[in-house]
């Protein structure tokens, strides 16, 4: 009898493996957690407010697990994200927009 191995997880936008941490007795990884945002909003406040949070969520400036964000996921069990789809995040947010834009999105 063979036994059936699925994939690995991955990112939908990238193809990513999100990988298992490496700690001893931490859960694997058992769902991932995705944050929607409308591509503008009507108030620049909302737009820096998201951009701020992801910005400091996704911190790829210091080494892997070392922002305050990792370190509150590592905390809890979890493995923080890899820098590859952090970038890929924080470049999408730059689409965020102050709207309505026309031909982008209306309010």
């Amino acid at each position: 009898m063979h036994k059936i191995v699925p994939d690995p997880p991955t990112d939908i936008l990238n193809d990513t493996i999100v990988p298992d941490s490496p700690a001893n007795g931490a859960w694997p990884i058992a769902g991932f957690s995705y944050a929607d945002f409308y591509g503008c909003y009507g108030v620049k406040k909302t737009v820096t407010a998201l951009k701020d949070y992801v910005q400091w969520m996704d911190s790829t400036t210091l080494p892997k697990g070392q922002s305050i964000a990792d370190k509150a996921i590592i905390a809890g069990g979890l493995v923080y994200l890899p820098n590859a789809l952090k970038t890929k995040v924080s470049a999408a947010m730059a689409g965020v927009k102050v709207g309505p834009v026309s031909g982008v999105c209306t309010l």
